[in-house]
């Protein structure tokens, strides 16, 4: 009888036993899985919003909840540099884990608040990171900031458009001077220009007003219209298809969504597609990994093609392009 008693009171202890290191395990797992994760997100214009988008997809993709174990700092993109220091004011009011920066504005400004701290960086999308002063090398990036280059596609871009339509030899490219993506820009297409037999002809504007006026005054003489990145151009993107358009102009534009507008084609990174790879690099950068031993990432460029486009303004695209092409817009 008495033995019987003994082993009912060891059950007890045993299971309880169990029930507490159960209790434990789970505490241990809610413990980490509620580690709250703060990002700021900082961009200039309105353009990379998809960026933004695609980054909080591929976040949720990697388990991080908006309100649950991720939250984001973020009102919306600066229209103009001094509304951009207000709003990283903002972010840094708050105990914040990384930085999320848009184009290279933002990445500078970041580098200088986060520069006694050690709250990491990273960009997306920089064209040409080195080059901007924003790392001294992309495979060994250091002081906590690593991200995506999206540059180089212009000279190709440029060999596309010879391939659409051969007889180029004049391309009007408006440029916003005091861009620096749209400086490097124009660096790179005279520099492959030169190599194919390619005159760019670099049409300088200052404001909006400069801008329309330049696409409302396209010279006779040139034989196709470009774009380089840069958040007043983007934003004028119908603008450019119209102009282009009723000028009968092959236009080489910057991503899918124009060619989906009605521009001829575009050739260069995706920002919803520059956004999930951000997030992989930021999940690396939360999970322990030095942001400045990550080496920075080159976004995917694709091809897409509007054929409706060509037919209306008398060009016929070549097979071997529209075999290339990763999206083609028939109607």
């Amino acid at each position: 009888m008495h033995t019987a008693h003994h082993n009912h009171y060891r059950k007890i202890i045993f299971c309880m036993l169990i029930f507490s290191l159960m209790l434990a395990a789970c505490a241990g797992v809610t413990a980490e899985d509620t580690e709250v994760h703060t990002i700021g997100i900082l961009a200039l214009g309105p353009s990379l919003e998809p960026v933004v988008a695609g980054f909080k997809e591929g976040m949720t993709e990697y388990g991080y909840v908006a309100g649950e174990n991720v939250n984001y700092l973020y009102s919306g993109a600066a229209n103009s540099n001094q509304e951009l220091d207000g709003k990283l004011q903002e972010i840094m009011n708050n105990d914040v884990d990384l930085l999320l920066t848009l184009s290279i504005p933002p990445t500078l400004l970041a580098q200088q608040a986060v520069a006694d701290t050690d709250i990491p960086i990273v960009f997306a999308p920089i064209n040409d990171p080195v080059g901007a002063g924003v790392v001294d090398s992309l495979t060994n990036p250091g002081s906590m900031i690593t991200g995506i280059r999206a540059g180089g596609f212009l000279p190709k871009e440029l060999e596309w458009l010879l391939q659409i339509q051969p007889s180029t030899k004049r391309v009007f490219l408006p440029t916003n001077s005091s861009s620096p993506g749209a400086v490097q820009g124009l660096l790179q297409l005279q520099g492959a220009a030169e190599q194919l037999g390619l005159e760019i002809v670099n049409a300088e504007f200052a404001n909006e007003d400069e801008l329309l006026d330049l696409l409302a005054n396209i010279p006779d003489d040139v034989d196709a219209i470009m774009m380089v990145t840069d958040s007043l151009i983007l934003s004028h993107a119908a603008d450019f298809i119209k102009a282009a358009n009723e000028n009968r102009l092959p236009l080489a534009s910057i991503s899918l969504s124009q060619v989906e507008a009605g521009a001829l084609f575009s050739y260069g990174p995706e920002f919803v597609a520059i956004g999930k790879q951000a997030a992989r690099l930021v999940d690396q950068v939360l999970k322990g990994t030095p942001a400045g031993d990550i080496p920075i990432e080159t976004a995917e460029f694709f091809l897409n093609v509007n054929t409706k486009t060509a037919a209306s303004i008398g060009l016929q695209v070549p097979d071997a392009v529209l075999e290339q092409a990763n999206v083609i817009i028939r109607d």
